[in-house]
């Protein structure tokens, strides 16, 4: 039936039967498989699947990590005060059905991997970290394998109501670390990691854009002191299969005290300006995976890597400035609000996982929807970043803030809440007169 429709309305575009793993007398396998996951999987998950479940192979039609929870502005819209923390019935009414109806098999992992949390606050911060590394591994895992995994569908791109599970951005359209995750990993022209080899790769997402003649790749490894334990720079030039993903080189099997260190990709082109920056957090242990365990939705550990040492990193107090400007767009005669925000790390340690948040100044709200073309981002010592939020949202005067694990999820932040620098700078000096 499905087909004579197609036929009626002249639809242009090929069509599958199927989106699960069948195989049809007259043309054979679908190609296609509805395999999950649908839960938390580790990063590793998507390059080392023995090619029977949702690793990067075949076109998967839909999976993902499953858990991607409220940012903690989302979850107070949506919980009241007194269902805030612990996580309780509230929480899991937020969750879906059957084995999705709760947050245990993800938090045992969040846990054992980042510590335990101490407030809903301290859980957001440390799941929004569990989120964005295992979404951008399951699309660099899907990009670097292409022709061998020929697609992937993200379960889910938003919900419908305010869900702890299964979205890019929340139902108040606010962007979780997933959505800034999916967004890193698909860029135009990419530098990754390999979890499954420990190399150094370069993917073009597109076949607009290639890597050039005299470009390089600049692999740092730091500890979580922000104390270099290894760098090296890679000269490349693709000038055969421009469209394949490239091998750069293997990077040094490191094993420094506290089990977690940090590891820094920049690709340059022969001008010697950024095509792409990554930063990853990556353990001396990996996870184990209990593939005889997996089925449909998850593949569980038999053991988690351990981050659990980065809840010692220290506060640390960024400069910020911003610029307000607006323009018009040209497609739809709307104006658009750019607000330019540059960022700098005056301290000594390493800045981790920096959140900033766009408000209007006039009314205090968080300005929704917005594009930042970037977020959760991570700053060494002394480095400078240039951000840009963009919005239909009329902002006369712009106010940005900034959230980081360093002031509020580690051991050493005074405040529990989410809070921008100079708030945090005022609880320490507030702690140390106390003193």
């Amino acid at each position: 039936m499905f087909l004579r429709v197609l036929s009626e309305e002249h639809w242009p575009n090929p069509s599958l039967a199927t989106a699960a793993n069948h195989t049809s007398t007259i043309s054979g396998p679908s190609g296609m498989k509805m395999t999950g996951p649908y839960t938390w999987v580790p990063p590793n998950y998507w390059m080392t699947d023995n090619a029977r479940w949702g690793g990067a192979w075949g076109f998967l039609s839909e999976g993902g990590p499953g858990e991607t929870l409220l940012e903690y502005p989302s979850l107070r819209r949506t919980l009241q005060e007194d269902d805030l923390w612990p996580i309780g019935d509230a929480w899991d009414f937020h969750c879906g059905r059957t084995r999705f109806s709760n947050l245990d098999y993800f938090n045992n992992a969040l846990y054992a991997r980042y510590g335990k949390a101490a407030s809903a606050v301290d859980y957001t911060g440390r799941a929004q970290v569990a989120a964005f590394e295992s979404v951008r591994a399951m699309f660099e895992s899907f990009n670097r394998n292409k022709y061998i995994s020929t697609g992937v569908i993200f379960w889910m791109l938003n919900n419908a109501w305010p869900s702890m599970i299964w979205h890019l951005y929340d139902y108040y359209l606010t962007p979780g670390s997933s959505y800034f995750a999916a967004k890193c990993a698909n860029e135009p022209l990419h530098v990754q990691y390999g979890y499954d080899d420990h190399c150094v790769w370069v993917v073009p997402n597109t076949r607009d854009v290639t890597v050039g003649e005299r470009s390089s790749v600049v692999a740092t490894m730091y500890d979580t002191a922000g104390r270099t334990l290894f760098s090296a720079t890679y000269n490349i030039s693709i000038a055969v299969n421009p469209d394949m993903p490239f091998k750069v080189a293997p990077l040094p099997q490191l094993r420094p005290r506290g089990h977690v260190y940090f590891l820094l990709l920049t690709l340059l082109d022969n001008q010697s300006a950024t095509e792409s920056s990554n930063f990853y957090w990556l353990p001396t242990k990996p996870d184990v995976l209990n593939w005889n365990e997996s089925n449909w939705w998850s593949t569980p550990c038999s053991s988690y890597a351990d981050f659990t040492s980065l809840q010692d990193l220290p506060p640390v107090i960024l400069q910020i400035t911003w610029a307000a400007d607006n323009r018009t767009n040209l497609a739809n005669n709307a104006t658009v609000y750019e607000t330019e925000v540059v960022v700098t790390n005056p301290s000594q340690v390493i800045a981790f996982f920096i959140r900033f948040r766009l408000f209007d100044n006039d009314t205090g709200e968080e300005v929704l929807p917005v594009v930042w073309d970037h977020n959760y981002i991570s700053l060494l010592p002394a480095e400078r970043r240039t951000l840009h939020a963009t919005t239909e949202v009329r902002v006369a005067r712009p106010w940005v803030r900034e959230e980081s694990w360093n002031n509020n999820v580690a051991r050493g932040a005074c405040s529990r809440e989410w809070a921008p620098s100079w708030l945090v700078v005022s609880a320490l000096l507030f702690c140390v007169l106390l003193l």
